[in-house]
């Protein structure tokens, strides 16, 4: 796995050799309060056989889980900029690779 940092903002994921690169993972914490899209961060909790997609927003450096209606907005978004062959998976925000 590779992860990506320092945009600012969560951007694609790619799979690529039968391994996901991450191009950035976001912001937990970051006081560009004017802009949302830096206020997102995605967190990844990998079990050996899942990689979990879990998204943080922050409000005035406040974290707090984003669930519901704007979690599923989100993941559509990423899902739609990133690989074509993991877009359901990122919609559902659990990717799993083959071996």
């Amino acid at each position: 796995m590779i992860v990506g940092a320092h945009p600012h903002v969560v951007q694609d994921i790619e799979e690529y050799k039968g391994k996901l690169i991450f191009y950035s993972l976001g912001n937990f914490v970051f006081d560009q309060y004017f802009s949302e899209e830096t206020q997102i961060g995605l967190g990844v909790r990998y079990d050996g056989l899942d990689y979990d997609l879990i998204l943080v927003k922050g409000k005035k450096s406040s974290l707090s889980f984003v669930e519901g209606e704007e979690r599923i907005k989100i993941l559509e978004e990423l899902a739609a900029r990133s690989s074509d062959d993991l877009k359901i998976m990122i919609e559902k925000g659990k990717i799993r690779l083959n071996d």
